[in-house]
């Protein structure tokens, strides 16, 4: 054993070495990364986290209904921003940031649990763990949740070490945090109390000690959030309403265990508006966030309740993906994602020996302390609840500190064993961790969910190519999609679409036919072969495609839009359209798009009056609620909140235009204020503000405006062509 102030600094050397070492590695994987096409092509996830941040840090820290996710995260984030701004950088940096001291605090508590040399070992070990680095450097809450799991174990190790209202206090508040970053850490709190009540065994009286402040720091931390849960949207959810849709995902027959994929006709490609209204419409009524989680949960217990068997297998096949060697993908096209960075292909720490040497290491350090054995109890604990849900690496992740601390544990046995000289146990110890290292590798273990990956990276190259208008270059990628899988959901409707862009009709009317002949169940493929007939001329085959995507999904905007317009061809009566827009407008809960569609068929049937009321409609209109909004899950979240803005301004400019064809100048030039005030960027409402004051006599109210427009706007050809008609 080394002399005290010899292990103090070899501790603290070792310490900073590893510090620098992790911050090393993370930043010249994140200084690869940037040079990769992905770094920009964010998963549905990351953009969720982001634009919520965005939001927050922009002023919505309220929110507008019950939290769908945890909240922590995102708040952090805002926070990080405030500090280092926005960008996928800084954001990016605050998982690194968290993987460091993820990396320090696994070497306190291996400290803690086997001493100096098997501490540092472990954190070296999250230190090079490529799949660490990798969900550090995503825009995830994996990261956070990863050190708040660690921090959370070590704290509670210490308050049962040596018991004091502060270790206590501290120990129950970083489980609440970690409860708001993934609501399953919530086991944490009960475990804490369980685990402080064995270590008090010897001290009765103590044993209920810890109470207090475990329910103060539970109050303290949870509570704010139950509580604003419920005065936004007096709805009562301890933390989010997510877990109701993960729980049937995880659980319906057509599950694969790893991904959240909903039965067809939904698939990959679900939305939230999805599951509210499929709960909605069974239920019969329009329910909270709450409620239609509670809805999915029920879906999920009769799944498993209708075939009990088959559900046992699949839950034991999720808890086998802890142990599977693969790396099984979550969102990202093209995965597994390790060989496309060379930092990361080069780093050995991999779950294939990492998992069951951890697990073998645990077991074995059992028996000679109990601390192990409570850190054990808790991951069975913890795994036996996740797997309720979904597993892949992802979700694996914050786990692997906890495996490095079990490999090195098996590494600190090991030469116990050798310094005791007890040979039998040391075999008996190594030819467990071989056995089961081989039946990780060699035996039929649940198998990763098949994907058909090329494909799947070639259709992201091909979005990206959408996005940036290189049609020649989505139409080369979305064609090598096909020829991957011809049967995958949604390869005809990309292609359809490059080839719509490229002005190639007909083609894209083919491939269209192909997307509804193979997935006749799935809404987007009918809009998009309604809008090819339209372009190729046959009116009533459109109306067709139309109506069936509409009957598949009644609340989606650009489907009803698209029916919307083509309405006054077939239906035979004002009456009927009437009836058919106000069904529109509330399946899509008063859409401003579907507002602005019905006002354009009212205005080419040459009813105004109803055309002026629906641009009405369209100005009040609000998008909704943030927290439950499908954009957030899109790259153009805060652009979409901008056209908004820009659609109500453009409503309101409709409408002063309408106006004053109907002789109601006054109106008109309030309509165009309207649309000032609600976007002070757009330039034809100033110039319907501009030409009302003008027309009404108000010539120098007109000529003041004018002069602050020309300010705002120089040199706009429209405010130069009305120079002249004011005299100027």
């Amino acid at each position: 054993m080394l002399p005290i102030h010899r292990e103090e600094l070899s501790w603290t050397t070792g310490l900073v070495a590893l510090a620098v070492l992790a911050a090393g590695l993370r930043l010249t994987h994140l200084l690869e990364y940037a040079q990769h096409p992905i770094w920009h092509d964010l998963t549905v996830d990351n953009h969720y986290w982001y634009n919520w941040a965005v939001w927050i840090k922009n002023g919505g820290w309220l929110g507008e209904t019950t939290y769908f996710r945890a909240p922590l995260y995102p708040f952090a984030l805002a926070g990080w921003q405030w500090l280092f701004g926005e960008g996928l950088w800084p954001a990016r940096l605050l998982g690194i940031a968290s993987g460091v001291v993820t990396v320090l605090v696994t070497c306190r508590l291996g400290r803690h649990l086997f001493g100096v040399i098997p501490g540092l070992f472990a954190g070296l070990l999250v230190a090079v763990s490529p799949v660490m680095i990798y969900y550090e450097s995503e825009i995830l809450a994996e990261s956070p949740f990863a050190l708040t799991l660690v921090a959370a174990l070590w704290l509670s190790i210490r308050a049962g070490a040596k018991l004091t209202t502060g270790r206590v206090f501290w120990a129950a508040a970083i489980w609440c945090l970690a409860a708001l970053l993934r609501p399953t850490a919530l086991l944490g709190l009960p475990w804490l109390v369980l685990y402080l009540w064995w270590e008090q065994r010897e001290t009765p009286h103590l044993r209920w000690q810890p109470l207090v402040p475990i329910i103060g720091a539970t109050l303290l931390f949870l509570g704010p959030v139950i509580t604003r849960n419920y005065l936004v949207a007096e709805d009562i959810t301890p933390i989010a309403t997510q877990g109701g849709i993960n729980f049937y995902l995880g659980n319906h027959a057509e599950a694969d265990g790893a991904s959240a994929i909903m039965p067809e006709p939904y698939g990959f490609n679900w939305q939230l508006t999805d599951i509210a209204w499929i709960a909605e419409n069974d239920e019969g009524a329009a329910l909270t966030p709450a409620a239609v989680s509670r809805y999915w949960f029920g879906r999920g217990l009769i799944e498993i309740g209708g075939k009990p068997l088959n559900w046992a297998v699949s839950y034991l096949k999720r808890i086998g993906f802890y142990l599977l060697p693969d790396e099984l993908a979550n969102n990202r096209a093209g995965e597994p994602w390790l060989p496309e960075f060379q930092l990361l292909s080069w780093l050995p720490v991999r779950a294939l020996w990492l998992v069951p040497l951890g697990i073998i290491g645990l077991v074995l350090t059992w028996r000679r302390s109990s601390v192990v054995g409570a850190i054990g109890i808790w991951l069975i604990g913890f795994v036996v609840i996740t797997a309720l849900f979904f597993v892949n690496s992802r979700f694996r992740m914050p786990l692997l500190p906890i495996f490095a601390l079990g490999v090195s544990g098996f590494a600190w046995w090991i030469t116990a064993q050798i310094r005791e000289r007890h040979w039998t146990g040391l075999a008996l110890g190594i030819g467990s961790a071989l056995v089961l290292l081989f039946a990780v590798h060699f035996l039929p273990l649940p198998s990763a969910p098949t994907t058909t990956a090329a494909a799947e990276a070639a259709s992201t190259r091909g979005l990206r190519a959408l996005r940036a208008n290189d049609y020649p270059a989505a139409e080369s990628a979305f064609r090598r999609a096909r020829e991957l899988a011809p049967d995958r959901p949604e390869v005809n409707l990309n292609l359809g679409a490059a080839w719509m862009r490229l002005g190639l009709v007909d083609s894209a009317r083919s491939a269209f036919a192909a997307e509804v002949e193979r997935w006749p169940d799935r809404s987007a493929g009918w809009t998009s072969y309604a809008s090819s007939l339209i372009l190729t001329g046959d009116t009533s085959a459109a109306i067709e495609a139309a109506q069936r995507a509409v009957m598949l999904r009644p609340y989606d905007e650009t489907t009803t839009r698209l029916a919307i317009r083509l309405a006054p061809l077939h239906l035979t009566s004002t009456g009927e359209l009437i009836d058919l827009l106000a069904l529109a407008w509330s399946r899509t809960d008063s859409s401003i798009g579907v507002a602005r569609e019905a006002a354009d068929v009212w205005t080419t049937l040459g009813d105004t009056t109803r055309a002026v009321r629906w641009l009405l409609r369209a100005e009040e209109s609000r998008p909704g609620p943030m927290e439950i909004s499908d954009q957030l899950f899109r790259p153009d979240y805060l652009g979409w909140l901008d056209n908004w803005r820009q659609q109500q301004a453009e409503a309101a400019t409709q409408r002063s235009l309408l106006e004053a064809r109907r002789g109601n100048l006054v109106e008109a030039t309030r309509a165009a204020a309207r649309a000032v005030e609600l976007d002070s960027t757009f330039v034809p409402g100033w110039v319907n503000l501009i030409s009302g004051h003008w027309t009404t006599g108000a010539r120098r109210r007109a000529d003041s405006l004018f002069v602050m427009a020309s300010e705002r706007f120089p040199g706009h050809p429209t405010l130069r062509r009305l120079a002249p008609l004011l005299g100027r």
